[in-house]
C-alpha cells in the first residue's frame, strides 16, 4: 500500500484498532497524555486527532507525525 493511503486510513482508525496491530505505539501516546483511565475509556473509540483534542496534547501535530512514523515504519 502505498503511502499517502497507509497516512489516510492512520488518520480514519480508531485507537483500539491501532494499539491492536501497533502495541509499539504506546510510549508514544503516553508522551503525549493520551491516557486509558477508568474515565478515559472512550478514548479507545477515537480517531488519533480527537484522542489528542481530547485530552489537549501539547503537540497534536507532532504527536500525529510521530504516531504516523511509527506505524509506517512498522508496515
Amino acid at each position: 500500500m502505498e503511502k499517502r493511503k497507509r497516512k489516510a486510513k492512520l488518520k480514519n482508525q480508531k485507537l483500539h484498532e491501532l494499539i491492536r496491530q501497533y502495541p509499539e505505539i504506546l510510549p508514544i501516546l503516553d508522551r503525549y497524555g493520551i491516557s486509558f483511565c477508568a474515565g478515559c475509556y472512550l478514548t479507545l473509540t477515537k480517531t488519533p486527532k480527537e484522542a489528542a483534542a481530547f485530552h489537549a496534547a501539547p503537540d497534536a501535530q507532532k504527536f500525529l507525525k510521530d504516531l504516523s512514523r511509527a506505524v509506517l515504519k512498522k508496515s
